[in-house]
């Protein structure tokens, strides 16, 4: 079977024409961001990573690239939301139902990292962790290593 077409790549000549390439920093195929690489969510990440740290019982900087992963995917979450909402408003009817299966494996995948980070209340009563009781632990040693280091005046002891 003989396909068509002898261009370059086929034995033929070029066809003699082409396009320049793309700038630095095009947005031409940007439509809502919610597929975009991570690299372009840009600071928007590590802000939303810094707010959820502290809201992981028992942080340590191990768990750092869950929580930015955590991050991008809640990300793309808002994205997705707001990307289906317009494509609605535009009556792109395909456009959102895809948008909508995209959007609920995110949210599994936010899910899974929440359960990984023990940020569930199931996670945390799976991994034995009393809130509480952590924090109340966690008190007791900042204590101790304040009064190491002479930080307390008698009248806080």
């Amino acid at each position: 079977m003989k396909r068509g077409g002898n261009g370059r790549g086929r034995g033929g000549p070029a066809r003699g024409y082409s396009w320049p390439p793309f700038e630095p920093g095009n947005q031409l195929q940007r439509t809502h961001g919610a597929y975009a690489a991570a690299a372009s969510f840009g600071d928007e990440v590590d802000e939303r990573a810094a707010v959820l740290a502290p809201l992981v019982p028992c942080y340590l900087d191990s768990d750092a690239p869950a929580v930015s992963l955590l991050a991008l995917t809640l990300g793309r979450i808002v994205r997705g939301e707001q990307a289906i909402a317009s494509a609605e408003d535009d009556g792109k009817t395909d456009t959102a139902a895809t948008l909508r299966r995209d959007l609920r494996g995110w949210v599994n995948t936010a899910t899974k990292l929440l359960d990984a980070l023990g940020m569930t209340p199931t996670a945390r009563a799976r991994l034995g962790l009393d809130v509480a009781a952590t924090r109340r632990a966690m008190s007791v040693v900042e204590y101790h290593r304040a009064r190491e280091a002479g930080l307390l005046d008698e009248a806080d002891e």
